[in-house]
């Protein structure tokens, strides 16, 4: 292998574990995107009325 393939290669190479560590980056974000779509109550309890459809807005608001 010449000095210029050899050059290449690891060129190559870095360009390739670049690209992977930005997938990681990429999946942790996900991830943590994901997290932040669990609804979470501050107290426990159980559902009787679902108030809401998939993609509608809500605002936070005060409690009564």
């Amino acid at each position: 292998m010449s000095t210029d393939q050899l050059q290449t290669t690891e060129s190559r190479a870095r360009v390739n574990e670049a690209a992977v560590s930005q997938a990681r980056a990429d999946v942790a974000f996900a991830v943590a995107q994901l997290a932040n779509t669990v609804i979470r109550a501050p107290f426990t309890g159980v559902v009787v009325k679902k108030m809401a459809e998939v993609g509608r807005a809500w605002r936070r608001s005060r409690p009564a």
